[in-house]
């Protein structure tokens, strides 16, 4: 991740990370990386963001740190204060100096790129995000699998889509009880 870091994590995560990138999974409990109180990031930043009340009840969009670089941005997030976290999502993306300093401390995500099966090069958090970055679509090769997510209608769409604002379902049932930032 740039150092688009803590404050865009908190914008936009409201994607976690990718926070931690542009491509998020529902919080539901599952995933290994643990931050800095135990448990996951995702849980715990969910929990953070209601103790301070800046989200809503409902299903928030949420991905596990892939990196050192992203663990490092998340346990910035979750060191963070309620009046930093609220000044980070509310007042502007550079409102909150103690979240992006630690997140300027984190290390570089600059990373090898990853290079597709035919020769092309892409950069290496596009490798099993779900979308064919490579034209041979080689980076999506081994990947776990996709979450999915079945409309009321019956139809299924992509899981990423549950909760991003956008309504991907006919009916609109993918963006139903999803919680919501709130500021005051």
């Amino acid at each position: 991740m740039s150092h688009r870091g803590v404050v865009a994590v908190v914008l936009a995560g409201l994607t976690l990370t990718s926070c931690f990138s542009e491509h998020g999974a529902v919080v539901n409990g599952e995933g290994a990386n643990t931050g800095i109180g135990g448990g996951t990031v995702c849980a715990q930043f969910v929990s953070l963001m209601r103790s301070c009340g800046l989200l809503s009840q409902g299903v928030f969009p949420c991905t596990e740190p892939k990196d050192a670089s992203e663990m490092c941005e998340a346990n910035c997030a979750l060191a963070a204060s309620c009046s930093d976290l609220t000044a980070a999502l509310c007042g502007g993306v550079n409102s909150s100096l103690a979240l992006t300093d630690c997140s300027n401390a984190c290390p570089s995500d600059a990373t090898t790129p990853f290079a597709c099966t035919n020769g092309e090069t892409i950069s290496a958090s596009s490798k099993c995000d779900g979308f064919d970055d490579c034209v041979d679509g080689s980076d999506e090769v081994g990947c776990p699998a996709t979450s999915r997510f079945t409309c009321n209608d019956g139809v299924e769409v992509a899981g990423d889509g549950r909760c991003d604002g956008s309504a991907d379902c006919a009916d609109g049932s993918d963006e139903a009880g999803c919680a919501q930032r709130i500021c005051n």
